[in-house]
Protein backbone atom coordinates (compact mmCIF):
# COMPACT_ATOMS: atom_id res chain seq x y z
CA UNK A 1 0.00 0.00 0.00
CA UNK A 2 1.50 3.11 -1.15
CA UNK A 3 0.29 6.35 1.07
CA UNK A 4 1.10 9.84 -0.09
CA UNK A 5 3.90 11.90 2.58
CA UNK A 6 1.41 13.53 5.06
CA UNK A 7 1.83 17.45 4.88
CA UNK A 8 4.39 17.23 1.59
CA UNK A 9 3.55 19.03 -1.78
CA UNK A 10 4.34 16.52 -4.36
CA UNK A 11 4.88 17.69 -8.06
CA UNK A 12 3.83 15.96 -10.99
CA UNK A 13 7.45 15.16 -12.02
CA UNK A 14 8.11 12.91 -8.82
CA UNK A 15 4.65 11.11 -8.63
CA UNK A 16 5.29 9.77 -11.93
CA UNK A 17 9.07 9.08 -11.14
CA UNK A 18 7.99 6.94 -7.86
CA UNK A 19 4.50 5.74 -8.65
CA UNK A 20 4.07 6.05 -12.72
CA UNK A 21 0.90 7.59 -14.36
CA UNK A 22 -2.45 5.72 -11.89
CA UNK A 23 -1.33 8.44 -9.35
CA UNK A 24 -1.16 11.13 -11.48
CA UNK A 25 -4.97 9.63 -12.52
CA UNK A 26 -5.29 9.25 -9.10
CA UNK A 27 -4.42 13.13 -8.07
CA UNK A 28 -6.73 14.18 -10.70
CA UNK A 29 -9.94 12.51 -9.30
CA UNK A 30 -9.07 13.81 -5.60
CA UNK A 31 -8.08 10.44 -4.08
CA UNK A 32 -5.33 10.18 -1.33
CA UNK A 33 -4.73 6.44 -1.14
CA UNK A 34 -4.97 3.57 -3.26
CA UNK A 35 -7.71 2.17 -1.39
CA UNK A 36 -9.85 4.31 -1.95
CA UNK A 37 -13.36 4.08 -4.02
CA UNK A 38 -12.95 5.68 -7.68
CA UNK A 39 -16.19 7.62 -7.74
CA UNK A 40 -19.01 6.25 -10.82
CA UNK A 41 -19.28 7.85 -13.80
CA UNK A 42 -22.97 9.33 -12.91
CA UNK A 43 -21.16 11.17 -10.22
CA UNK A 44 -19.41 13.18 -12.88
CA UNK A 45 -22.33 12.94 -15.12
CA UNK A 46 -24.70 14.19 -12.58
CA UNK A 47 -22.37 17.46 -11.64
CA UNK A 48 -22.16 18.42 -15.11
CA UNK A 49 -25.59 18.26 -14.93
CA UNK A 50 -25.73 20.31 -12.12
CA UNK A 51 -23.33 22.49 -13.28
CA UNK A 52 -25.13 23.28 -16.33
CA UNK A 53 -28.89 23.85 -14.37
CA UNK A 54 -27.00 26.56 -12.05
CA UNK A 55 -25.89 28.54 -15.48
CA UNK A 56 -29.28 28.48 -17.21
CA UNK A 57 -30.69 29.72 -12.98
CA UNK A 58 -28.06 32.08 -11.93
CA UNK A 59 -26.93 33.11 -14.66
CA UNK A 60 -23.02 32.52 -13.32
CA UNK A 61 -20.57 30.51 -15.34
CA UNK A 62 -18.97 28.40 -13.15
CA UNK A 63 -16.94 26.05 -15.74
CA UNK A 64 -15.78 29.73 -17.65
CA UNK A 65 -14.60 30.81 -13.97
CA UNK A 66 -12.68 27.47 -13.30
CA UNK A 67 -11.39 27.73 -16.81
CA UNK A 68 -10.12 31.44 -15.95
CA UNK A 69 -8.62 30.36 -13.18
CA UNK A 70 -6.82 27.13 -14.26
CA UNK A 71 -5.68 28.82 -17.10
CA UNK A 72 -3.98 31.80 -15.57
CA UNK A 73 -2.23 28.76 -13.23
CA UNK A 74 -0.88 26.99 -16.04
CA UNK A 75 0.09 30.87 -17.98
CA UNK A 76 2.16 31.28 -14.96
CA UNK A 77 3.96 28.21 -14.46
CA UNK A 78 5.13 27.41 -17.49
CA UNK A 79 5.92 31.49 -18.49
CA UNK A 80 3.30 31.81 -20.95
CA UNK A 81 3.65 35.50 -22.31
CA UNK A 82 0.51 37.64 -23.86
CA UNK A 83 2.66 39.67 -26.09
CA UNK A 84 1.42 38.11 -29.12
CA UNK A 85 -2.31 36.80 -29.58
CA UNK A 86 -4.60 35.92 -32.75
CA UNK A 87 -8.46 35.39 -32.94
CA UNK A 88 -10.52 33.10 -35.34
CA UNK A 89 -14.44 32.02 -35.60
CA UNK A 90 -16.37 29.63 -36.04
CA UNK A 91 -20.03 28.92 -36.82
CA UNK A 92 -21.92 25.83 -35.59
CA UNK A 93 -25.36 24.74 -35.37
CA UNK A 94 -27.81 24.00 -32.85
CA UNK A 95 -28.76 19.94 -32.07
CA UNK A 96 -32.23 20.98 -33.74
CA UNK A 97 -33.76 19.87 -36.79
CA UNK A 98 -34.12 22.10 -39.71
CA UNK A 99 -37.56 23.38 -40.04
CA UNK A 100 -39.58 25.58 -42.31
CA UNK A 101 -42.01 28.15 -40.89
CA UNK A 102 -45.07 26.70 -41.00
CA UNK A 103 -43.41 23.42 -39.24
CA UNK A 104 -41.51 25.83 -36.39
CA UNK A 105 -45.05 27.66 -35.35
CA UNK A 106 -46.63 24.18 -35.21
CA UNK A 107 -44.08 23.06 -32.89
CA UNK A 108 -44.46 26.14 -30.72
CA UNK A 109 -48.72 26.17 -30.49
CA UNK A 110 -47.94 22.04 -29.89
CA UNK A 111 -45.48 22.66 -27.12
CA UNK A 112 -47.42 25.58 -25.17
CA UNK A 113 -51.07 23.77 -25.56
CA UNK A 114 -49.52 20.19 -24.00
CA UNK A 115 -48.24 22.31 -20.73
CA UNK A 116 -51.41 23.60 -20.10
CA UNK A 117 -53.62 22.28 -17.47
CA UNK A 118 -57.45 21.00 -18.07
CA UNK A 119 -58.25 23.96 -16.44
CA UNK A 120 -56.33 26.85 -18.34
CA UNK A 121 -57.33 25.06 -21.40
CA UNK A 122 -61.05 26.32 -21.16
CA UNK A 123 -60.21 29.98 -21.64
CA UNK A 124 -59.91 29.21 -25.29
CA UNK A 125 -62.81 28.82 -27.76
CA UNK A 126 -63.87 25.63 -28.69
CA UNK A 127 -63.14 25.78 -32.22
CA UNK A 128 -59.55 26.92 -31.03
CA UNK A 129 -59.43 24.04 -28.62
CA UNK A 130 -59.93 21.64 -31.41
CA UNK A 131 -57.28 23.18 -33.64
CA UNK A 132 -55.02 22.73 -30.72
CA UNK A 133 -55.89 19.14 -29.87
CA UNK A 134 -55.55 18.34 -33.31
CA UNK A 135 -52.14 19.54 -33.53
CA UNK A 136 -51.33 17.17 -30.36
CA UNK A 137 -52.07 14.05 -32.37
CA UNK A 138 -49.48 14.53 -35.04
CA UNK A 139 -45.60 15.49 -34.88
CA UNK A 140 -44.75 19.09 -36.27
CA UNK A 141 -43.54 17.89 -39.64
CA UNK A 142 -46.29 15.00 -39.58
CA UNK A 143 -48.60 17.85 -39.67
CA UNK A 144 -47.26 19.84 -42.50
CA UNK A 145 -46.25 16.72 -44.73
CA UNK A 146 -48.14 16.20 -47.60
CA UNK A 147 -49.46 19.50 -47.58
CA UNK A 148 -49.26 21.57 -50.90
CA UNK A 149 -48.20 24.97 -50.95
CA UNK A 150 -51.98 26.75 -51.17
CA UNK A 151 -52.55 24.74 -48.15
CA UNK A 152 -49.68 25.94 -46.19
CA UNK A 153 -50.96 29.28 -46.92
CA UNK A 154 -53.88 28.44 -45.49
CA UNK A 155 -52.63 26.99 -42.84
CA UNK A 156 -50.61 29.81 -41.69
CA UNK A 157 -53.25 32.16 -42.09
CA UNK A 158 -55.70 29.78 -40.05
CA UNK A 159 -52.32 29.21 -36.77
CA UNK A 160 -51.49 33.29 -36.87
CA UNK A 161 -55.03 33.58 -35.75
CA UNK A 162 -55.23 31.09 -33.16
CA UNK A 163 -52.10 32.40 -32.41
CA UNK A 164 -53.07 36.43 -31.75
CA UNK A 165 -56.13 34.98 -30.08
CA UNK A 166 -53.81 33.01 -27.62
CA UNK A 167 -51.27 35.23 -26.85
CA UNK A 168 -54.12 37.91 -25.49
CA UNK A 169 -55.90 35.26 -23.69
CA UNK A 170 -53.01 33.80 -21.31
CA UNK A 171 -50.61 37.06 -21.14
CA UNK A 172 -51.16 36.71 -17.41
CA UNK A 173 -51.32 33.12 -17.20
CA UNK A 174 -47.50 32.99 -16.82
CA UNK A 175 -47.59 29.66 -18.49
CA UNK A 176 -44.64 27.63 -19.76
CA UNK A 177 -43.97 27.97 -23.56
CA UNK A 178 -45.98 31.34 -23.26
CA UNK A 179 -43.03 33.85 -24.53
CA UNK A 180 -42.33 31.55 -27.23
CA UNK A 181 -45.71 31.49 -28.42
CA UNK A 182 -45.91 35.84 -28.17
CA UNK A 183 -42.21 35.86 -29.90
CA UNK A 184 -42.95 33.66 -32.60
CA UNK A 185 -46.37 35.28 -33.58
CA UNK A 186 -44.49 38.96 -33.52
CA UNK A 187 -41.76 37.52 -35.21
CA UNK A 188 -43.89 36.23 -37.99
CA UNK A 189 -47.16 38.07 -38.20
CA UNK A 190 -48.28 41.67 -38.12
CA UNK A 191 -51.38 43.35 -38.00
CA UNK A 192 -52.93 45.45 -40.44
CA UNK A 193 -56.86 46.95 -40.15
CA UNK A 194 -57.19 44.50 -37.37
CA UNK A 195 -56.17 41.62 -39.75
CA UNK A 196 -53.81 39.29 -39.41
CA UNK A 197 -51.15 39.57 -42.12
CA UNK A 198 -48.10 36.76 -42.21
CA UNK A 199 -44.55 38.70 -42.89
CA UNK A 200 -42.67 38.07 -46.14
CA UNK A 201 -39.92 35.99 -45.49
CA UNK A 202 -37.31 38.99 -46.05
CA UNK A 203 -39.18 40.95 -42.86
CA UNK A 204 -38.39 37.90 -40.63
CA UNK A 205 -35.28 38.77 -39.07
CA UNK A 206 -32.13 36.50 -38.36
CA UNK A 207 -32.19 36.44 -35.28
CA UNK A 208 -35.99 35.45 -34.86
CA UNK A 209 -36.96 31.87 -33.47
CA UNK A 210 -35.19 29.07 -35.10
CA UNK A 211 -36.58 25.89 -32.74
CA UNK A 212 -39.35 25.57 -30.26
CA UNK A 213 -36.31 23.44 -28.70
CA UNK A 214 -33.56 25.98 -28.73
CA UNK A 215 -34.73 29.56 -28.11
CA UNK A 216 -30.60 31.24 -28.30
CA UNK A 217 -30.09 29.77 -31.79
CA UNK A 218 -30.20 32.57 -34.98
CA UNK A 219 -29.69 31.97 -38.47
CA UNK A 220 -26.57 33.05 -40.12
CA UNK A 221 -26.26 32.89 -44.20
CA UNK A 222 -22.15 33.29 -45.27
CA UNK A 223 -20.77 32.03 -48.34
CA UNK A 224 -21.12 28.20 -48.84
CA UNK A 225 -22.73 27.90 -45.97
CA UNK A 226 -26.02 28.07 -43.61
CA UNK A 227 -26.88 28.02 -39.91
CA UNK A 228 -28.91 27.84 -37.44
CA UNK A 229 -26.78 28.18 -33.96
CA UNK A 230 -24.22 29.73 -32.62
CA UNK A 231 -20.68 31.74 -33.07
CA UNK A 232 -17.85 30.88 -31.12
CA UNK A 233 -14.75 33.24 -31.36
CA UNK A 234 -11.25 31.66 -29.91
CA UNK A 235 -8.19 33.71 -28.46
CA UNK A 236 -4.86 31.91 -28.17
CA UNK A 237 -1.19 33.65 -27.42
CA UNK A 238 1.11 33.14 -30.58
CA UNK A 239 4.56 33.59 -29.42
CA UNK A 240 7.00 32.56 -31.30
CA UNK A 241 8.82 30.08 -28.71
CA UNK A 242 7.38 28.63 -25.40
CA UNK A 243 4.15 27.42 -24.46
CA UNK A 244 1.27 29.13 -26.09
CA UNK A 245 -2.61 28.67 -24.67
CA UNK A 246 -5.97 29.35 -25.53
CA UNK A 247 -6.56 32.69 -23.34
CA UNK A 248 -10.79 33.26 -24.20
CA UNK A 249 -13.55 31.29 -25.51
CA UNK A 250 -17.08 33.52 -26.20
CA UNK A 251 -19.75 31.26 -27.46
CA UNK A 252 -23.00 33.87 -28.73
CA UNK A 253 -25.80 33.98 -31.16
CA UNK A 254 -24.47 32.96 -34.76
CA UNK A 255 -25.88 36.59 -35.74
CA UNK A 256 -23.13 38.24 -33.17
CA UNK A 257 -20.38 40.25 -35.11
CA UNK A 258 -16.99 39.35 -34.70
CA UNK A 259 -15.83 43.13 -34.15
CA UNK A 260 -17.82 42.75 -31.07
CA UNK A 261 -15.24 39.68 -29.43
CA UNK A 262 -12.05 42.02 -29.93
CA UNK A 263 -12.44 43.74 -26.79
CA UNK A 264 -13.62 41.51 -24.60
CA UNK A 265 -11.01 38.67 -25.69
CA UNK A 266 -8.06 41.33 -25.02
CA UNK A 267 -9.15 42.06 -21.76
CA UNK A 268 -9.66 38.92 -20.80
CA UNK A 269 -6.03 37.77 -22.06
CA UNK A 270 -4.68 40.28 -20.14
CA UNK A 271 -6.37 38.62 -16.84
CA UNK A 272 -5.04 35.79 -17.24
CA UNK A 273 -1.72 36.15 -19.26
CA UNK A 274 -0.60 39.79 -19.24
CA UNK A 275 -0.44 42.67 -21.29
CA UNK A 276 -1.25 42.04 -24.61
CA UNK A 277 1.05 43.63 -27.44
CA UNK A 278 0.10 42.90 -30.75
CA UNK A 279 -3.30 41.17 -31.98
CA UNK A 280 -3.68 39.31 -35.13
CA UNK A 281 -7.43 38.06 -36.41
CA UNK A 282 -9.14 38.65 -40.22
CA UNK A 283 -10.81 40.98 -41.57
CA UNK A 284 -13.96 39.99 -40.32
CA UNK A 285 -13.01 41.32 -36.99
CA UNK A 286 -12.30 45.12 -38.36
CA UNK A 287 -14.26 48.09 -37.19
CA UNK A 288 -13.08 51.60 -36.60
CA UNK A 289 -14.34 50.98 -33.24
CA UNK A 290 -11.78 48.25 -32.26
CA UNK A 291 -8.97 50.46 -34.06
CA UNK A 292 -9.87 53.44 -31.35
CA UNK A 293 -9.56 51.12 -28.75
CA UNK A 294 -6.49 49.67 -30.01
CA UNK A 295 -5.02 53.41 -30.69
CA UNK A 296 -5.85 54.39 -27.18
CA UNK A 297 -3.19 55.84 -24.93
CA UNK A 298 -3.92 53.71 -22.19
CA UNK A 299 -3.57 50.40 -24.52
CA UNK A 300 -1.02 50.68 -27.04
CA UNK A 301 -1.55 47.80 -28.87
CA UNK A 302 -1.24 46.87 -32.80
CA UNK A 303 -4.11 45.76 -34.77
CA UNK A 304 -2.65 43.63 -37.97
CA UNK A 305 -5.82 42.59 -40.08
CA UNK A 306 -4.99 39.87 -42.34
CA UNK A 307 -7.63 40.94 -44.97
CA UNK A 308 -10.08 43.58 -45.21
CA UNK A 309 -13.74 43.48 -46.33
CA UNK A 310 -15.28 44.25 -49.56
CA UNK A 311 -13.33 45.77 -52.44
CA UNK A 312 -10.50 48.73 -52.78
CA UNK A 313 -11.23 51.60 -53.55
CA UNK A 314 -10.80 53.15 -56.77
CA UNK A 315 -8.92 56.87 -55.46
CA UNK A 316 -6.19 56.66 -53.00
CA UNK A 317 -5.69 59.01 -50.73
CA UNK A 318 -2.82 60.89 -48.49
CA UNK A 319 -3.16 63.81 -46.14
CA UNK A 320 -1.06 66.77 -47.22
CA UNK A 321 0.16 70.55 -45.97
CA UNK A 322 -2.04 71.40 -49.01
CA UNK A 323 -5.09 69.05 -47.79
CA UNK A 324 -6.13 66.05 -48.86
CA UNK A 325 -4.34 64.55 -52.09
CA UNK A 326 -6.78 62.69 -54.40
CA UNK A 327 -5.34 59.94 -57.07
CA UNK A 328 -7.57 58.28 -59.40
CA UNK A 329 -6.32 54.83 -60.11
CA UNK A 330 -7.50 54.65 -63.26
CA UNK A 331 -6.33 57.51 -64.92
CA UNK A 332 -3.53 58.71 -62.50
CA UNK A 333 -4.69 62.09 -62.40
CA UNK A 334 -4.21 64.14 -59.38
CA UNK A 335 -6.51 66.57 -57.07
CA UNK A 336 -7.08 68.06 -53.85
CA UNK A 337 -9.85 67.62 -52.25
CA UNK A 338 -11.87 70.63 -51.16
CA UNK A 339 -13.37 70.16 -47.51
CA UNK A 340 -17.24 71.95 -47.65
CA UNK A 341 -18.06 70.56 -43.80
CA UNK A 342 -15.56 69.00 -41.09
CA UNK A 343 -14.38 65.72 -41.83
CA UNK A 344 -16.19 65.68 -45.58
CA UNK A 345 -14.69 66.22 -48.89
CA UNK A 346 -15.34 66.65 -52.45
CA UNK A 347 -13.24 66.33 -56.01
CA UNK A 348 -13.68 66.46 -59.23
CA UNK A 349 -12.58 64.08 -62.21
CA UNK A 350 -14.94 63.23 -64.59
CA UNK A 351 -17.95 63.98 -61.96
CA UNK A 352 -17.95 65.47 -58.46
CA UNK A 353 -16.96 62.44 -55.81
CA UNK A 354 -17.93 62.72 -51.91
CA UNK A 355 -16.05 61.12 -49.16
CA UNK A 356 -15.47 61.44 -45.40
CA UNK A 357 -12.26 60.66 -42.91
CA UNK A 358 -14.01 57.34 -42.58
CA UNK A 359 -13.30 56.42 -46.13
CA UNK A 360 -9.85 57.59 -45.50
CA UNK A 361 -9.01 55.72 -42.60
CA UNK A 362 -10.38 52.98 -44.10
CA UNK A 363 -8.02 53.02 -47.27
CA UNK A 364 -5.00 53.84 -45.24
CA UNK A 365 -5.58 50.42 -42.98
CA UNK A 366 -6.00 48.73 -46.16
CA UNK A 367 -2.71 50.02 -47.73
CA UNK A 368 -1.66 48.90 -44.20
CA UNK A 369 -2.69 45.31 -44.50
CA UNK A 370 -1.62 44.81 -48.19
CA UNK A 371 2.06 46.28 -46.78
CA UNK A 372 2.35 43.84 -43.69
CA UNK A 373 5.38 42.38 -43.51
CA UNK A 374 5.16 37.91 -44.78
CA UNK A 375 6.19 37.18 -40.79
CA UNK A 376 3.21 39.05 -39.47
CA UNK A 377 0.89 38.07 -41.79
CA UNK A 378 1.23 34.42 -41.51
CA UNK A 379 1.03 34.53 -37.74
CA UNK A 380 -2.58 33.98 -37.54
CA UNK A 381 -2.81 31.03 -40.11
CA UNK A 382 -2.67 28.50 -37.27
CA UNK A 383 -5.68 29.71 -35.57
CA UNK A 384 -6.98 27.68 -37.98
CA UNK A 385 -5.86 24.82 -36.89
CA UNK A 386 -6.97 25.62 -33.52
CA UNK A 387 -10.50 25.73 -34.29
CA UNK A 388 -10.37 22.66 -36.26
CA UNK A 389 -9.33 21.12 -32.40
CA UNK A 390 -12.28 23.08 -30.96
CA UNK A 391 -14.86 21.79 -33.61
CA UNK A 392 -13.23 18.44 -34.94
CA UNK A 393 -16.11 16.35 -33.07
CA UNK A 394 -18.64 18.27 -33.77
CA UNK A 395 -20.68 16.41 -36.68
CA UNK A 396 -21.96 17.85 -39.98
CA UNK A 397 -20.68 21.47 -37.98
CA UNK A 398 -23.71 20.56 -35.57
CA UNK A 399 -22.93 20.31 -31.67
CA UNK A 400 -24.63 17.93 -29.61
CA UNK A 401 -26.29 20.57 -27.17
CA UNK A 402 -29.49 23.13 -27.56
CA UNK A 403 -29.10 26.45 -26.13
CA UNK A 404 -26.23 28.89 -25.36
CA UNK A 405 -25.15 27.59 -21.54
CA UNK A 406 -25.06 24.28 -22.92
CA UNK A 407 -22.89 25.29 -26.01
CA UNK A 408 -20.95 27.71 -23.92
CA UNK A 409 -20.02 24.67 -21.33
CA UNK A 410 -19.23 22.37 -24.53
CA UNK A 411 -16.61 25.42 -26.09
CA UNK A 412 -15.24 26.21 -22.47
CA UNK A 413 -14.42 22.12 -21.99
CA UNK A 414 -12.74 21.60 -25.58
CA UNK A 415 -10.36 24.71 -24.94
CA UNK A 416 -9.40 23.19 -21.69
CA UNK A 417 -8.53 19.70 -23.76
CA UNK A 418 -6.46 21.59 -26.13
CA UNK A 419 -4.17 23.18 -23.55
CA UNK A 420 -3.89 19.97 -22.03
CA UNK A 421 -2.70 18.55 -24.87
CA UNK A 422 -0.67 21.56 -25.77
CA UNK A 423 1.11 21.21 -22.26
CA UNK A 424 1.67 17.27 -22.78
CA UNK A 425 3.42 17.87 -25.71
CA UNK A 426 5.43 20.41 -24.45
CA UNK A 427 6.66 18.51 -21.73
CA UNK A 428 7.38 15.71 -24.02
CA UNK A 429 8.93 17.96 -26.67
CA UNK A 430 13.01 18.36 -26.30
CA UNK A 431 13.69 21.97 -24.26
CA UNK A 432 16.66 24.17 -25.23
CA UNK A 433 19.47 23.96 -22.20
CA UNK A 434 20.14 27.21 -21.14
CA UNK A 435 23.60 28.58 -22.07
CA UNK A 436 26.31 28.79 -18.79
Amino acid sequence: MIFLKEGYQWSDEELFEQCGYNLLVMRALGLVNLDEQVPAPSTYYLFKQQVFAYDVAQGVDLVGQIYDELTEGQAHHFGVRADYIRMDSKLFGSNIANCCRLQLIVGCLSAFWKALEPGQRMRTAVSDRRVLDALLEKKPHQVVYGLKEPQKATKLQELGMVLERLVRLYSDSGADGYEQVARVFHEHYTVVSKQIVLKPPKDVAATSLQSPHDPDAAYCCKPGQKVKGYKASITETCNPDGLNLITDVQVAPATQGDPGFVVPAIEKTESIVGVVKEVSMDGSYHHPKNQEYAADSQNKKKLHIAGMPGYASRFTYDYTDQGVAVTDTRTGEHRIAAEFKPGRYRVVFDKCYYFTDVRIQSYLLRKQVEEMPDEVRKRRNNVEATIYHISCCLKKSKSRYRGIHGNRLWATSRAVWVNLIRIRNFLASPQPVPVG
